[in-house]
């Protein structure tokens, strides 16, 4: 898919046909979101792949807005380790360009995803901490839910808005 294409019709999906995403996919989505950038290149980030479907219960009970895992391939949580910040602070950024560049990979290789925060609710932060026992040192900050899309995916549409540009000054 070309860059651009990917970047204005990328969207979040919800519905799935619940076929398997091969391994080597779900690799390839998460070398592209260790290609994302981070504070002083930190990479605090690490992976949980969920392909336990009868681990999805779960966690749909513990996140309220991820109920399209149920029909899902795969849950990828992605974690940061604080203990590796040069730049503290700054992991929850780190995180989420990281998240990002992977729904860009999914979408590129035809897959549909969406992202859910789990950061900054400290209590599902907790949760998904106890849940897979995270080191102290590591927080949960979102999880993206990918599969194959049950539908096609939306065309084009425009949302660039000019009033929202300002050259120079408010």
């Amino acid at each position: 898919m070309e860059l651009f294409q990917a970047l204005k019709t990328r969207r979040s999906v919800r519905e799935f046909t619940g076929a398997r995403i091969p391994a080597e996919d779900i690799r390839e989505i998460i070398e592209c979101g260790t290609y994302a950038p981070s504070a002083l290149n930190a990479q605090p980030w690490h992976f949980i792949v969920v392909d336990d479907t009868s681990l999805f219960p779960d966690l749909m009970k513990i996140h309220p807005y991820i109920s399209s895992l149920g029909s899902a391939s795969h849950a990828i949580i992605l974690c940061a380790d604080k203990s590796l910040e040069h730049a503290p602070g700054n992991w929850m950024l780190d995180c989420s360009a990281c998240i990002q560049n992977m729904l860009l990979a999914a979408h590129g290789l035809g897959y549909g995803a969406v992202w859910a925060g789990i950061y900054p609710a400290a209590d599902r932060m907790e949760r998904f901490s106890q849940y897979f026992k995270l080191p102290e040192s590591v927080s949960a900050h979102s999880i993206m839910v990918v599969g194959c899309p049950k539908n096609p995916l939306p065309l084009v549409t425009d949302r660039y808005r000019e009033e929202k540009v300002h050259l120079n000054k408010w």
